[in-house]
């Protein structure tokens, strides 16, 4: 356990061990000098306690803090032990989990065995820890020992199979589970651990009780409550750490659409941004979206509709809106998906450069966001509730709005869903002209928010 044990009595040393095996918060106090409130306390003494233990929890209560500290207690208290973590993406298992594993071991109050590398910390063959991110659940064939901790960071993201092959490492006397999340989506077998087993010994922590200790601040929440609203699926489940209801949300209600419209005379202008969503046959439109922005604020202009025109007419519509707003290229943002980048190609070749976006692409906050149209769009819903942006009376408009729907992913990130009935042309067009002219505006741009 020690990296200098030469100089301790060999039984001083079990004894030490044994310790440290009993009293997981001892070991973080003494051992890691850490400093668990009673939440993370009563975690670590269930994984003592519990061959499989479920996590729920929102946001800020120090998830992977805990994971890593008892990543550690496991590996050294009950040698020769091994530690496997598993999460959704590399990225999580690398410099999220593994990044605070390296640093309690480096940090602690005595020195430990080994030198933690990127995502292994490695004392002997058969005495290890290790991160994978996979979907491959053959990875963890072979692996075996008398003693066992698998940790399922984020567990909500891993796919079914990871679950299924991480019991065939628990057969050992002495095997332990931790599967710890944000309970995301009301399925899966992270929900199944909650609802329909007897298997687990399960826990629940909401980002409220962690307010008392000073890990997340009551600010957070009440904006999380005002912005989201306490019946939302992100609401119940990034702060409350419930399960959220069944079936997608509003993005927006009604009465937010309805509150956004203003008969008020338009503010200074310090520029103009254009969106355009491009259809070219059938009941979908073509829109253009036009949004002046100053002041603070942003507020429609005008909404151009049109259906059946070739791509040469909808350029030459757009480079004209151009010219009358005198709009810069960065400012005008045109749905590249499908018929689009003609468009875009088109203008390109009179000389305007705009900006492209292709709702099907990754988002610029990939953590948060499933796809480019989720992320926009959630944008344009903040600006909306938070007063930044004015709309006019247009009925389609404000009843494509109400009607949007988001869900969240197994994998904790948001979807804007498709919902019958009318595509939404003309809410996606006023997203695209607020995608780039929103940035200076007072308010948060490009992500769902909060602590993680």
């Amino acid at each position: 356990m020690l990296a200098d044990a030469g100089t301790v009595p060999r039984r001083k040393l079990r004894a030490l061990v044994r310790r440290c095996a009993r009293d997981p918060a001892w070991f973080a106090r003494n051992v890691l000098g850490l400093a668990p409130w009673t939440m993370q306390t009563k975690i670590a003494e269930s994984v003592r306690d519990n061959k499989r233990v479920a996590v729920r929890s929102g946001h800020g209560i120090g998830k992977t803090w805990t994971a890593a500290w008892l990543a550690l207690w496991f590996l050294y208290s009950f040698p020769p032990a091994i530690v496997i973590t598993l999460a959704p993406t590399w990225r999580q298992v690398r410099t999220v989990l593994w990044g605070e594993i390296r640093r309690q071991q480096r940090t602690a109050l005595v020195p430990l065995l080994g030198d933690p590398k990127h995502t292994i910390l490695e004392l002997s063959e058969n005495w290890y820890a290790a991160g994978i991110a996979t979907n491959a659940p053959e990875r963890l064939q072979g692996i075996h020992g008398p003693h066992v901790l698998a940790i399922l960071d984020e567990a909500p993201g891993l796919e079914p199979s990871l679950w299924e092959a991480v019991e065939g490492i628990l057969t050992g006397a002495h095997a332990r589970l931790l599967a710890i999340g944000n309970p995301t989506t009301a399925a899966g077998p992270f929900y199944d651990a909650f609802e329909n087993s007897k298997l687990y010994h399960c826990l629940h922590v909401s980002s409220e009780e962690a307010v008392e200790v000073g890990l997340v601040n009551p600010e957070w929440i009440a904006e999380r409550r005002e912005e989201w609203g306490e019946s939302s699926p992100l609401y119940q489940s990034r702060v409350l750490g419930e399960f959220p209801s069944e079936g997608a949300a509003a993005l927006l209600s009604r009465a937010e659409v309805r509150a956004s419209i203003s008969t008020a005379p338009p503010a200074e202008v310090d520029h103009y941004g254009i969106g355009l969503d491009v259809a070219r046959y059938g009941d979908d439109e073509t829109v253009l979206a036009i949004v002046a922005f100053g002041r603070g604020a942003a507020e429609l202009v005008a909404l151009k509709t049109w259906r059946g025109a070739d791509l040469m007419a909808t350029a030459a519509e757009t480079r004209a809106a151009a010219r009358e707003y005198d709009v810069r290229g960065e400012h005008i943002v045109v749905d590249d998906t499908g018929l689009g980048g003609g468009v875009v190609d088109r203008l390109a070749e009179d000389g305007l450069e705009v900006s492209a976006v292709n709702f099907g692409s990754r988002a610029r906050d990939r953590e948060r966001y499933s796809n480019a149209r989720a992320e926009i769009l959630f944008d344009l819903a903040r600006l909306i509730r938070t007063g930044k942006l004015r709309l006019q009376e247009n009925p389609d408009l404000l009843d494509q709005l109400g009607g949007l729907r988001y869900e969240i992913r197994a994998d904790g990130r948001v979807a804007v869903v498709k919902g019958k009935g009318q595509s939404p042309d003309r809410a996606e067009a006023l997203a695209l002209a607020v995608r780039e002219g929103a940035q200076p505006l007072a308010v948060t741009v490009g992500g769902v928010g909060g602590a993680s």
